[in-house]
């Protein structure tokens, strides 16, 4: 980049630290959002095909 000649190390290593940060939280943002997605999809799934279960399905239950 261009702008990063007249920037101080300093600088430049603000930049990078805040690029890392930014590329860890991305990754965990989609994977959460993978994962709630897949939960989503699960759930509409049983809600339609009427699999939800309830307390008298479970093993323990009294």
């Amino acid at each position: 980049m261009t702008w990063f000649r007249s920037a101080d190390a300093s600088m430049v290593w603000a930049l990078e630290v805040a690029r890392i940060c930014l590329t860890i939280f991305g990754g965990v943002a989609a994977g959460w959002a993978v994962g709630f997605g897949m939960g989503y999809r699960r759930g509409v799934n049983d809600a339609i095909a009427h699999d939800v279960a309830c307390a008298e399905q479970r093993v323990n239950a009294e």
